[in-house]
């Protein structure tokens, strides 16, 4: 079995176990409007750093040290990823896969062995990223109905056809490769991809800088910008809002 190099986004009952260490239960502090992180500026709720992790949902680790990476951890345990952009308009941050970078570089079609979803919805925060692609993994005995090339195309890898839209408007049913696996990967922005001659599309449809935009529950942006308090999960997953000690003015 080939090593699942890319992420796993975590599913709820993980995910519960990430807010609960960070900024869960607990001790509450005063938190502050921002967190300044290094070369990514400062950071506003739901993200913080890993000194004040009882004042966010995510916490960025390094911000104390300018020469060093900043890296964050999307689940419980689970390995760091580089923080490339934090953006306070959307609620959006940026991480890069090493790994997966070298495996698109290599051209390597261990990439298409691995799946990439986003999370459930929990009762603080829910987790979008609009660049995602879909790839139908099909063996050589499936039989696939012919489809227009302008809109399909397809490549093997050892083992596999895999198949892929080429342009937005062009959508597949599930009928069409209800034999195959669909897996799904991150991706560039439509605009941003250019076929390079020699290699499959598929790849320069791919990228190792992964877009999440964070969007926070109605209860957690009441709690948090209405009411001043800190968004809370209790150890059952239960929301509630620890008021008091936010600073939002």
């Amino acid at each position: 079995m080939a090593p699942a190099y890319l992420f796993r986004f975590f599913p709820f009952s993980q995910l519960v176990l990430l807010l609960l260490a960070g900024g869960g239960i607990g001790k509450q502090e005063k938190c502050s409007i921002s967190f300044n992180c290094g070369s990514l500026g400062a950071l506003y709720f739901p993200f913080t750093t890993t000194e004040h992790q009882d004042c966010g949902l995510l916490a960025i680790k390094g911000c104390d040290d300018p020469s060093s990476s900043k890296m964050i951890q999307l689940e419980k345990d689970g390995r760091f990823f580089e923080v490339i952009e934090v953006s306070k308009q959307n609620n959006s941050i940026i991480i890069f896969d090493k790994n997966l970078h070298k495996l698109l570089l290599s051209r390597s079609c261990e990439v298409f062995h691995n799946d990439f979803t986003l999370p459930l919805s929990s009762p603080m925060v829910s987790f979008y990223s609009r660049y995602i692609r879909t790839f139908y993994r099909c063996d050589h005995t499936v039989n696939v109905p012919r489809l227009p090339s302008s809109s399909i195309s397809n490549f093997t890898c050892p083992h596999y056809i895999y198949y892929y839209r080429n342009s937005l408007e062009f959508y597949v049913t599930f009928t069409t490769f209800s034999k195959c696996s669909m897996i799904q990967l991150p991706g560039k922005q439509w605009r941003s991809i250019v076929h390079e001659k020699g290699s499959p599309g598929a790849f320069n449809r791919l990228s190792a800088y992964i877009s999440i935009e964070v969007r926070l529950s109605d209860d957690c942006y009441s709690c948090h910008y209405q009411r001043g308090g800190q968004c809370r999960l209790d150890r059952r997953g239960n929301f509630y809002c620890a008021k008091g000690n936010m600073q939002i003015k």
